[in-house]
């Protein structure tokens, strides 16, 4: 089967066509440009260099967050605009799950952390393919302290690790930190995770997940 999938939960806009787990192609962009500007040139260029087009594809799937609030329901729009067009089922994917599933045959623990703005990040925890600690939005302090409780070595990856490497190096030996090249979000991991959730029997309209309510509706509260 093949699986194209969409990711705008972050600054960058990703689109990746898979086959049976295998990648087809991917293209990612990462300009000083709304996702609404950019997403759909984006999967336009994939099917284009793939030489595909919206029907040949089997299963449709997006980044369901959390992210970005505007960015989540761009990229899922699209892919509920491509799903619906050509009547295939589509799926959504939890954002740190699909950043946590590239290392899931690893020994150490996983942390995707992904920028929330007010110097939050967006984060979970897992270990062998499965999460430790739930979904959570908080203070890099707060993640630092769960993590140290942790028995082994963290690998920490996302977009808000560039920028925090220094407060990420005060557990020492224990932060394992990945590479900037690799930190920026990638359609490949949601894809990958989407097909294996599907052939498993999940699939269900798209619906965003914020985990962390808007600033707007903190302030009415």
């Amino acid at each position: 089967m093949k699986t194209l999938a969409i990711d705008t939960s972050t600054s960058t806009a990703t689109a990746a066509i898979i086959e049976d787990g295998n990648m087809i192609g991917v293209v990612s962009v990462n300009m000083n440009k709304p996702h609404s500007q950019k997403i759909m040139p984006v999967a336009e260029s994939l099917f284009k260099q793939v030489e595909l087009s919206p029907k040949d594809i089997d299963l449709y799937a997006a980044a369901k967050g959390p992210g970005s609030f505007t960015g989540l329901r761009i990229g899922i729009a699209a892919v509920l605009g491509f799903s619906d067009a050509v009547n295939v089922p589509c799926i959504g994917v939890s954002t740190l799950d699909a950043m946590a599933f590239p290392f899931e045959n690893a020994d150490d623990y996983v942390c995707p952390l992904i920028d929330a703005k007010r110097n939050r990040a967006y984060y979970a925890v897992y270990k062998n393919g499965k999460r430790v600690i739930e979904p959570d939005c908080t203070s890099m302090d707060e993640i630092l302290e769960k993590c140290k409780t942790l028995d082994g070595k963290v690998i920490f990856t996302g977009d808000f690790v560039p920028s925090n490497k220094e407060v990420l190096k005060s557990l020492g030996d224990k932060a394992v930190i990945t590479d900037d090249a690799f930190c920026q979000a990638n359609a490949i991991g949601v894809a990958r995770l989407a097909e294996k959730m599907y052939k498993a029997g999940v699939c269900e309209r798209i619906t965003p997940d914020y985990v962390l309510k808007s600033y707007v509706e903190e302030l009415d509260k």
